[in-house]
């Protein structure tokens, strides 16, 4: 499932135009073929999950979901201007999802701890604050330190 995940994103992300072509182009009731393809072997590889158990939705479901993180995902990454893209979220998506279709346990979302979740407040409350009486050194040893208890993907992880 990692690896289709992974060749969708490059596939999008190295072929926009195609990738518009190909998955952007959604009229009701209408699939492109090349999508339909996909959709069959993402249906499968995800059923493959569902016969050993370990889907907390069915298949259908299941894909869709899929499919709805994947051509979103890359969708905004397209309109996303180059150089702006944060690297690690195609991995935090992946993750997500996982999470949400599986019933294997060490893929469940756990909630985020205390610490973490008022470390990312205190970094959204700092964020572009100009006017703190610190150094830059000091903004940037500050921000590593709250970084630290953060969950990964929160913000400014």
């Amino acid at each position: 499932l990692r690896d289709l995940w992974e060749l969708h994103a490059e596939f999008g992300l190295n072929q926009p135009d195609c990738y518009v072509l190909t998955f952007g182009q959604a009229r009701p009731g209408r699939t492109v073929p090349v999508a339909a393809e996909t959709v069959e072997l993402l249906t499968e590889v995800i059923g493959r999950l569902g016969d050993q158990g370990r889907l907390r939705m069915s298949v259908e479901r299941a894909t869709a979901y899929f499919r709805s993180c994947g051509a979103g995902f890359i969708l905004i990454q397209i309109g996303t201007q180059p150089g702006q893209h944060d690297p690690e979220l195609p991995s935090i998506i992946y993750d997500d999802m996982l999470a949400e279709i599986s019933t294997d346990p060490a893929r469940q979302r756990a909630a985020t701890p205390e610490l973490a979740g008022r470390a990312v407040a205190l970094q959204e409350a700092l964020r572009d604050k100009e006017d703190l009486p610190s150094t830059s050194a000091e903004r940037q040893l500050l921000t590593a330190w709250l970084k630290r208890p953060a969950p990964p993907g929160s913000a400014g992880a």
